[in-house]
C-alpha cells in the first residue's frame, strides 16, 4: 500500500540535502568575494564543498541539485540580483557539478576525490570566463583563463581534500 507521504528515508534525504544547501549558502556568504585584489573572481570556492559532499554521499544528480539551489539561494541572501554575478556563480557551479557527477559516476575507482574536485574547479573557472565573454563580447577575458585555470585546479584540489576529510568523518558514524 503506497501512501501520499514520503517515507522516512526520503525525508532523511531531503533533510540532508537541505543541510548541504544551507552549508553551501553560508560558506558562500562568509567567503570574501575578492580574495586576491589583482585577480578578480579568484577565490577558494568553499561553497563547492557542499556539492562535492552531495555527490559523494548521494549521487551526481543530487550534487547538481545542491549546486543549483545553493547558487540561487546565495544570490537571494546577498540581497541584490546582479546578472553577471549570478550567471558566473550559477553556470560555473552547475557546470562543475555536472562534470564532477559524470567523472564520479564513470571513473570513481580510478580517480581520487581530490582529482574530481580539481577538475570541477577548473571547469568552474572556464565556464565563468566563457559566460563573462558571452555577456560582454570582450575577448580580453579569454586571456584571463591562463591565470584562472591553475587557480581553479589548486582550489578544487583543496576543496577535494576538505571534502574527503568530512566524508570520512561522516562514514565513521
Amino acid at each position: 500500500m503506497s501512501t501520499q507521504f514520503p517515507t522516512n528515508s526520503k525525508i532523511r534525504t531531503i533533510v540532508y540535502l537541505s543541510l548541504l544547501i544551507s552549508i553551501g549558502v553560508v560558506l558562500n556568504l562568509i567567503e570574501p568575494v575578492q580574495l586576491f585584489p589583482l585577480l578578480p573572481g579568484a577565490k577558494l570556492g568553499l561553497a563547492n564543498l557542499s556539492t562535492v559532499l552531495a555527490i559523494l554521499l548521494f549521487n551526481g544528480g543530487y550534487g547538481i541539485l545542491v549546486a543549483i539551489f545553493r547558487t540561487i539561494v546565495s544570490q537571494v541572501f546577498r540581497g541584490s540580483f546582479n546578472w553577471l554575478s549570478f550567471g558566473t556563480s550559477f553556470f560555473g557551479g552547475v557546470s562543475a557539478a555536472v562534470l564532477m557527477a559524470i567523472v564520479f559516476h564513470l571513473f570513481r575507482k580510478k580517480i581520487s576525490i581530490e582529482g574530481i574536485s580539481a577538475l570541477g574547479g577548473i571547469v568552474n573557472n572556464i565556464s565563468q570566463v566563457i559566460f563573462v565573454y558571452l555577456v560582454t563580447k570582450n575577448s580580453f577575458f579569454l586571456f584571463y583563463l591562463f591565470f584562472l585555470i591553475p587557480i581553479g585546479g589548486v582550489s578544487g584540489f583543496v576543496i577535494g581534500v576538505l571534502s574527503k576529510a568530512v566524508y570520512n568523518r561522516l562514514k565513521l558514524r
